[in-house]
């Protein structure tokens, strides 16, 4: 069961690069379509998010299978090479394991403890499972990730204070100023954005 991940994340890249490498949710599944052609990789998942774009597989070998990742991200989403040096990192065997367990568990967001990446790892079981690139080994490898990460969350404190970015920004907005007494501009309308008006309506603001 050879495991690899290829990814590029907050740690490793610079918000423009995540940007222009981000998968939208509705194209999740046919790039697993596109990975399924190579036949090196027997099976694939990706983890997408703001933050970070993962690929996941099962691979006959580790050297080509790494080298078709690589290729389907140079030709898929014409992914430089540049981008290969500065930004991407490869895990194999035990390390891709752990990666993906340290994932879930939210050890590895932005936030340490941010809830929604255990959503996050759900969709890309489903979108894999729905792409047919969902075999026995990553099947298993993703149940254990999405059990630990409940685990780490009902077992220990990661999750006890601010969880999401959105929350954490109307915290530190909350400590300068009366949000009950405010205007409030957000700028955007994707999930963060509305994490965060959600969190200010919670808190009072009258205009938002």
């Amino acid at each position: 069961m050879p495991i690899v991940v290829l990814g590029l994340s907050h740690k490793t890249a610079p918000p423009e690069v995540r940007d222009r490498h981000s998968f939208p949710a509705e194209r999740v599944t046919e790039a697993l379509g596109a990975l399924r052609d190579y036949s090196g990789i027997r099976e694939a998942a990706i983890v997408a998010t703001c933050n970070r774009l993962e690929i996941y597989a099962d691979v006959a070998d580790f050297e080509a299978g790494v080298g078709e990742i690589k290729e389907f991200l140079t030709t898929y989403r014409a992914m430089g090479v540049e981008d290969f040096d500065k930004y991407l990192y490869t895990l194999l065997g035990a390390d891709a394991v752990a990666q993906l367990m340290r994932v879930a568990s939210g050890l590895d967001s932005m936030l340490i403890g941010e809830a929604e990446i255990v959503a996050q790892v759900k969709d890309a079981l489903r979108c894999a499972q729905a792409a047919g690139t969902m075999g026995p080994h990553l099947s298993r490898l993703f149940r254990a990730a999405l059990r630990a990460g409940k685990r780490a969350r009902t077992e220990t404190h990661i999750a006890r204070d601010v969880v999401s970015l959105g929350a954490a920004a109307v915290e530190l907005a909350a400590r300068r100023i009366d949000l009950a007494n405010a205007s409030a501009v957000v700028i955007g309308a994707g999930k963060m954005g509305t994490t965060v008006a959600r969190h200010l309506a919670a808190r009072g603001a009258p205009r938002i």
